[in-house]
């Protein structure tokens, strides 16, 4: 694990992933539009997780080397990958929670969403391959979706809300851990994790319309 975690806070960190993702996906996205592909290897493609090793740049410009009929399959991949470290996360005792393997699990999970959505949001924008266009957008459409469903899981939220009563305390958390941990709790209370289960499927329902909406706004943009 990367020792910038012990450095800054959970959710700088978070913050600091999605703006590098970001600004850097503008860039690699270009020039592999562009046709520099620089001969990288589709097998060696992998998910954009946080312990994701970028050491040069044909590891970043690989992220986005996708043709039309790629994409689809990538993301079938991506969803399977986050239901088991979502299935991985409930199933845990709640006698043998810990940060690692709960909050900090639950936070690469999100990583994996954000991550992953952001190069198809670029490639969505930028490529002037219409296939390509159209397969990110129905990634972009799917991940958020995942997202929307990782931030509305009952069970998530019960195993994040046992950690913190349990174990949490009998652990040497330090100010930003415990910062981190309350917000996340507080965040799936805002979402309406608290509610009867008919009231969280129409928040659900809601969620996922308008991140529907959102995505087909921008793809509109894009090829406009």
């Amino acid at each position: 694990m990367p020792s910038i975690f012990l450095s800054i806070g959970e959710r700088e960190l978070m913050m600091r992933f999605r703006r590098v993702v970001g600004q850097v996906a503008f860039v690699a996205a270009i020039l592999v539009v562009a046709g520099c592909n620089w001969g990288i290897a589709k097998s060696e493609r992998k998910m954009l997780t946080m312990d994701y090793k970028i050491k040069n740049f044909d590891d970043v410009t690989s992220l986005f080397n996708y043709e039309g009929t790629e994409i689809a399959p990538h993301i079938e991949k991506v969803v399977a990958d986050f239901e088991k470290r979502v299935a991985d996360i409930i199933s845990i005792k709640d006698s043998e929670r810990s940060f690692e393997n709960t909050i900090r699990a639950f936070d690469e999970v999100t990583a994996l969403i954000v991550g992953e959505g952001q190069i198809f949001k670029v490639l969505g924008k930028v490529s002037t391959d219409k296939d390509i266009r159209e397969a990110s957008h129905d990634a972009v459409v799917r991940l958020r979706g995942l997202s929307v469903d990782l931030d509305m899981n009952i069970d998530i939220y019960k195993a994040l809300k046992s950690y913190s009563e349990g174990n949490a305390k009998a652990e040497d958390l330090n100010s930003e851990q415990k910062y981190f941990l309350s917000e996340v709790i507080a965040s799936f209370e805002r979402n309406g994790l608290h509610l009867s289960s008919e009231k969280r499927e129409k928040i659900i329902a809601l969620k996922k319309e308008s991140e529907k909406l959102g995505a087909e706004f921008a793809a509109n943009i894009a090829n406009d």
